[in-house]
């Protein structure tokens, strides 16, 4: 059975591997427009396929990373509502890096398309982690 902290886990590497691929493709601008859309599509379906069963199985997740003593812990909850709005943001994500292999064909040569994919997947790793972290510095 998979566990649905991995795929949480899987979707957040994803997203930040997104990011910074992204850069390191900055002058093939078709390989940087294919390879950004194509790790936001891969964590757009992970954040459906575990928001959807968080939804579906009622049973929420929490994953807690130890900090140092005078932060705390740093600790994320996936329950019901959150699951809900992973699904939205995960789903939207998928939607729209699909449409957008296309679309962002029109700004290269014109416009930075690495750039555009490095503020896009850091863009979806900032909603994913607002709707699910539970404590940040306490």
């Amino acid at each position: 059975m998979i566990q649905m902290e991995s795929l949480f886990l899987t979707q957040l590497l994803l997203c930040f591997l997104g990011g910074t691929a992204a850069s390191f493709f900055n002058r093939g601008e078709e390989t940087a427009n294919r390879l950004t859309h194509l790790l936001a599509d891969l964590a757009g379906a992970v954040g459906v396929f575990y928001s959807l069963a968080v939804l579906l199985t009622g049973r929420p997740f929490t994953l807690e990373w130890p900090g140092i003593r005078q932060a705390g812990s740093l600790q994320f909850a996936v329950d019901s509502l959150s699951a809900f709005f992973i699904f939205v943001v995960s789903f939207l994500s998928l939607a729209s890096s699909i449409f957008a292999i296309g679309y962002t064909r029109g700004y290269q040569g014109r416009k930075n398309v690495a750039l555009l994919g490095f503020f896009y997947h850091f863009f979806i790793l900032s909603m994913i982690l607002v709707v699910s972290v539970q404590n940040a510095f306490y």
